[in-house]
Order: C-alpha cells, then sequence, then structure tokens
C-alpha cells in the first residue's frame, strides 16, 4: 500500500521533481510543484506532535553555541530538550552515563568507565531493554566524538548530519517514501518503550 492509497498530500509530492542538493538553513523541495518546504511545513505536512530535531557531529564548538546547561542521564535526554527548543552543544564527556550514547556517539572510554557501561548493558539486559546480541548492530559513529550540536531544526546553526523526527507509523511511513522518491535511504530506528 503506497501513501497514495491514503490519498494524501505527501503522494502528490512524491510526484515532483525535488532539489538535487541540500541548502542550508533547511530547505527542502519535496511540496507540490518543488515548492520549498520549512520544517514547519514538514512539521504540518506530517502533523507532528514534536518538531524534527538536527544533530550534527563537529570537530570544533559553532560560535555563539552554548554548552548543555545539565548533563543528562541519557541520550535521549538531549533529543528531547532540542525538540523542546533549546540550542546546544555536547562533549564526549556528556555521553558516559548512557551505555547506548557512549556506543553510537563512539566516546573513547577509560577501562572503569567501560566496565561500569557494561554492567548498566547487564542491567538493561536483565530489565529486557535490550538484548546482549542487539548491542552488536546498533549503529556506531566511525570517528570518536568531538561535539555534537543538538538543536531544533529550524535553529540548526550548522548543517545536520542526522534529523531526528518522531512520529507514529503513518507519519514514519510517509517519511521514509518521500525520502525514497529522493533517491535517499532513511535509517529508521524503533526505539523501545520503557
Amino acid at each position: 500500500m503506497t501513501c497514495a492509497s491514503f490519498g494524501c498530500k505527501a503522494a502528490k509530492a512524491r510526484s515532483t521533481p525535488a532539489a538535487s542538493s541540500l541548502v542550508w538553513p533547511p530547505v527542502y523541495s519535496l511540496g507540490p510543484g518543488g515548492k520549498p518546504m520549512s520544517q514547519t511545513s514538514l512539521a504540518e505536512l506530517l502533523s507532528l506532535a514534536s518538531p524534527p530535531v538536527a544533530i550534527a557531529f563537529v570537530d570544533a564548538v559553532p560560535p555563539g553555541v552554548p554548552h548543555v546547561s545539565a548533563v543528562e542521564p541519557a541520550g535521549c535526554g538531549y533529543w528531547r530538550r532540542a525538540a523542546a527548543g533549546e540550542v546546544f552543544f555536547t562533549v564526549a564527556d556528556d555521553h558516559k552515563r548512557c551505555a547506548v550514547g557512549a556506543h553510537t556517539h563512539n566516546v573513547t572510554l577509560s577501562p572503569a568507565e567501560k566496565q561500569e557501561l557494561m554492567g548498566l548493558v547487564q542491567t538493561m539486559v536483565g530489565l529486557s531493554y535490550l538484548k546482549m546480541e542487539d548491542v552488536p548492530q546498533i549503529p556506531t559513529r566511525k570517528t570518536a566524538l568531538q561535539v555534537a550540536v543538538y538543536a531544533p531544526l529550524a535553529a540548526a546553526p550548522v548543517l545536520p548530519d542526522v534529523m531526528l523526527v518522531r512520529g507514529n507509523a503513518r507519519q514514519l511511513m510517509l517519511l521514509a517514501e518521500a525520502a525514497q522518491a529522493l533517491h535517499r535511504q532513511p535509517r529508521l530506528h524503533r526505539r523501545r518503550r520503557h
């Protein structure tokens, strides 16, 4: 079943040519007739309850971007803060409390920190939050984290490496279809509910 089966606006958007390059600040040519689509338009088209979040991995802090005001116990806390409107950066030390975040961001850990986080992974396995065989399958950055910049997509100070969109199955299906129409394959990861 395709988006056209639902008679939605995105089906019409898919049928029009899209720009082949990404422009910053964010403007996306996904709209009818090649009309630019902003974050607001994307949120409206998909009826998102939460704005898209931009995450950029950079070597140095962008000018004017503050360090996160408080370290979160889990990496997804940073996503929530950005969705709520905050613009900030984190460094590797800000991700050491979260086993999954430290893994995905390729945070350099001391032997003691590795042992502590493996204990946390064991706890997560014991609580059925994840399976031990899932751990090697979790995507990881190839290079060690220097600086991560988090922001609502509309306020992102630099071109994002990742755009996080929180939505239901229908919303994410429409987004995946639009991305496929642009010859890009989105990576959709399902986060377990706890």
